[in-house]
Protein backbone atom coordinates (compact mmCIF):
# COMPACT_ATOMS: atom_id res chain seq x y z
CA UNK A 1 0.00 0.00 0.00
CA UNK A 2 1.77 3.24 -0.66
CA UNK A 3 2.12 6.21 1.31
CA UNK A 4 4.49 9.34 2.02
CA UNK A 5 7.50 8.65 4.35
CA UNK A 6 8.68 11.30 6.36
CA UNK A 7 12.60 11.69 5.66
CA UNK A 8 14.53 11.18 8.89
CA UNK A 9 18.26 10.99 7.54
CA UNK A 10 20.36 13.69 6.32
CA UNK A 11 21.55 11.82 3.50
CA UNK A 12 18.52 10.78 2.16
CA UNK A 13 17.30 14.38 2.68
CA UNK A 14 20.07 15.28 0.63
CA UNK A 15 19.48 13.00 -2.14
CA UNK A 16 16.20 14.07 -2.66
CA UNK A 17 16.80 17.32 -2.73
CA UNK A 18 15.76 18.45 0.75
CA UNK A 19 12.67 16.72 -0.01
CA UNK A 20 10.85 16.39 3.59
CA UNK A 21 8.86 12.54 2.59
CA UNK A 22 9.20 10.15 -0.32
CA UNK A 23 6.43 8.10 -1.81
CA UNK A 24 7.40 3.93 -0.46
CA UNK A 25 5.05 0.92 -0.77
CA UNK A 26 4.56 -1.29 2.23
CA UNK A 27 6.15 -4.42 0.26
CA UNK A 28 8.61 -5.39 -1.87
CA UNK A 29 7.89 -5.37 -5.85
CA UNK A 30 9.48 -8.13 -7.37
CA UNK A 31 9.52 -11.62 -8.32
CA UNK A 32 8.84 -14.53 -5.62
CA UNK A 33 7.12 -11.16 -3.03
CA UNK A 34 3.66 -10.52 -2.34
CA UNK A 35 3.42 -7.90 -4.89
CA UNK A 36 0.73 -5.32 -3.40
CA UNK A 37 -1.50 -4.57 -6.32
CA UNK A 38 -1.81 -0.52 -5.07
CA UNK A 39 2.38 -1.04 -4.48
CA UNK A 40 2.50 -2.48 -7.91
CA UNK A 41 0.86 0.34 -9.28
CA UNK A 42 2.87 3.01 -7.51
CA UNK A 43 5.94 1.81 -8.96
CA UNK A 44 4.31 1.18 -12.56
CA UNK A 45 3.72 4.78 -12.35
CA UNK A 46 7.00 5.77 -10.97
CA UNK A 47 8.52 4.12 -13.78
CA UNK A 48 6.39 5.53 -16.77
CA UNK A 49 7.15 8.75 -15.72
CA UNK A 50 10.92 8.10 -15.42
CA UNK A 51 10.52 6.28 -19.00
CA UNK A 52 8.78 9.07 -20.77
CA UNK A 53 11.07 11.54 -19.99
CA UNK A 54 14.21 9.57 -21.36
CA UNK A 55 12.23 8.79 -24.33
CA UNK A 56 11.44 12.40 -24.94
CA UNK A 57 15.34 12.95 -24.34
CA UNK A 58 16.49 10.10 -26.26
CA UNK A 59 14.13 9.03 -28.46
CA UNK A 60 16.54 6.96 -30.93
CA UNK A 61 16.91 4.68 -27.52
CA UNK A 62 13.26 4.80 -26.67
CA UNK A 63 11.80 2.10 -24.17
CA UNK A 64 8.22 0.90 -23.89
CA UNK A 65 6.06 1.90 -21.38
CA UNK A 66 4.35 -0.06 -18.92
CA UNK A 67 0.47 -0.90 -18.97
CA UNK A 68 -0.35 0.50 -15.44
CA UNK A 69 -2.50 -2.31 -14.03
CA UNK A 70 -1.24 -3.21 -10.50
CA UNK A 71 0.34 -6.91 -11.53
CA UNK A 72 3.66 -7.86 -11.44
CA UNK A 73 5.08 -9.95 -14.32
CA UNK A 74 7.43 -9.94 -16.99
CA UNK A 75 7.27 -5.91 -18.29
CA UNK A 76 7.38 -4.66 -15.04
CA UNK A 77 10.42 -7.07 -13.79
CA UNK A 78 11.84 -5.99 -17.46
CA UNK A 79 11.23 -2.23 -16.76
CA UNK A 80 12.42 -1.77 -13.27
CA UNK A 81 16.15 -4.46 -14.49
CA UNK A 82 16.37 -1.56 -17.26
CA UNK A 83 15.73 1.81 -14.56
CA UNK A 84 17.87 0.38 -12.22
CA UNK A 85 20.85 -0.64 -14.87
CA UNK A 86 20.48 2.93 -16.07
CA UNK A 87 20.65 4.22 -12.48
CA UNK A 88 23.31 2.22 -10.92
CA UNK A 89 27.07 1.79 -10.59
CA UNK A 90 26.56 -1.76 -12.33
CA UNK A 91 24.47 -3.51 -14.55
CA UNK A 92 24.80 -6.75 -12.07
CA UNK A 93 23.29 -4.39 -9.48
CA UNK A 94 19.79 -4.62 -11.89
CA UNK A 95 17.92 -7.32 -9.92
CA UNK A 96 14.60 -6.14 -11.05
CA UNK A 97 13.22 -6.16 -7.19
CA UNK A 98 12.27 -2.74 -5.27
CA UNK A 99 12.28 -2.56 -1.53
CA UNK A 100 10.37 -0.99 0.49
CA UNK A 101 12.82 1.98 2.38
CA UNK A 102 12.69 3.56 5.54
CA UNK A 103 13.78 7.03 5.52
CA UNK A 104 17.07 6.67 7.44
CA UNK A 105 19.44 4.62 5.46
CA UNK A 106 20.00 5.91 1.96
CA UNK A 107 22.36 2.71 0.74
CA UNK A 108 21.73 -0.98 0.85
CA UNK A 109 23.42 -2.67 3.07
CA UNK A 110 24.38 -5.69 0.20
CA UNK A 111 24.93 -3.78 -2.65
CA UNK A 112 26.37 -0.65 -1.17
CA UNK A 113 23.92 1.47 -3.93
CA UNK A 114 21.37 4.23 -3.46
CA UNK A 115 17.74 2.31 -2.92
CA UNK A 116 15.76 1.60 -6.24
CA UNK A 117 12.86 3.55 -4.53
CA UNK A 118 15.28 6.68 -3.38
CA UNK A 119 15.82 6.90 -7.22
CA UNK A 120 12.72 6.47 -8.46
CA UNK A 121 11.48 9.32 -6.03
CA UNK A 122 14.03 11.50 -7.26
CA UNK A 123 13.88 11.48 -10.92
CA UNK A 124 9.74 12.24 -10.08
CA UNK A 125 10.65 15.22 -8.32
CA UNK A 126 12.76 16.27 -10.59
CA UNK A 127 10.43 16.09 -13.17
CA UNK A 128 7.30 16.80 -11.83
CA UNK A 129 7.71 18.68 -8.77
CA UNK A 130 4.73 20.13 -9.41
CA UNK A 131 2.55 17.02 -8.51
CA UNK A 132 5.06 16.00 -5.89
CA UNK A 133 3.08 16.81 -2.51
CA UNK A 134 0.19 14.93 -4.24
CA UNK A 135 0.55 12.32 -6.55
CA UNK A 136 -3.02 11.86 -7.79
CA UNK A 137 -3.43 15.44 -9.20
CA UNK A 138 -0.49 14.38 -11.74
CA UNK A 139 -2.72 13.69 -15.17
CA UNK A 140 -0.57 10.29 -15.87
CA UNK A 141 -2.05 8.92 -12.29
CA UNK A 142 -3.39 5.63 -12.92
CA UNK A 143 -7.18 5.66 -11.80
CA UNK A 144 -6.90 2.75 -9.17
CA UNK A 145 -3.83 4.73 -7.73
CA UNK A 146 -6.06 7.82 -7.59
CA UNK A 147 -8.32 6.36 -5.75
CA UNK A 148 -6.13 5.17 -3.35
CA UNK A 149 -4.45 8.20 -2.50
CA UNK A 150 -7.92 9.95 -2.28
CA UNK A 151 -8.75 6.97 0.24
CA UNK A 152 -5.70 7.27 2.18
CA UNK A 153 -3.79 9.76 2.40
CA UNK A 154 -5.78 12.72 4.60
CA UNK A 155 -6.19 9.71 7.42
CA UNK A 156 -3.04 9.49 9.96
CA UNK A 157 -1.29 12.94 9.32
CA UNK A 158 0.76 12.61 11.96
CA UNK A 159 -0.49 9.91 13.69
CA UNK A 160 2.18 7.54 12.73
CA UNK A 161 4.81 8.68 11.05
CA UNK A 162 3.83 8.58 7.21
CA UNK A 163 0.87 9.16 5.59
CA UNK A 164 -1.65 7.06 4.98
CA UNK A 165 -2.48 4.71 8.18
CA UNK A 166 -1.35 1.61 9.23
CA UNK A 167 1.50 0.40 11.46
CA UNK A 168 4.53 3.70 11.09
CA UNK A 169 7.69 3.63 12.04
CA UNK A 170 7.69 6.71 14.61
CA UNK A 171 5.41 9.10 16.12
CA UNK A 172 5.43 12.44 14.27
CA UNK A 173 3.09 15.13 15.74
CA UNK A 174 1.98 17.96 12.95
CA UNK A 175 4.80 20.41 13.92
CA UNK A 176 7.06 17.60 12.55
CA UNK A 177 5.47 18.31 9.00
CA UNK A 178 5.83 22.21 8.65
Amino acid sequence: MPYKKIISSGAVKAELDGAEFFWNIRDRVGYGYRNDRNDVLLVQFLLNRAIKFWNDKLPSESVGLLEPDGLFGGQTWNRIKWFQAQTKDSESMADGMISPVDGRQLLSPKSKQIYTMYTLNKMYRHIHRLYWDDLSKDPACPPALRVHFMMTLPTGIGQTGHYGGGMGAGKVSMHDLY
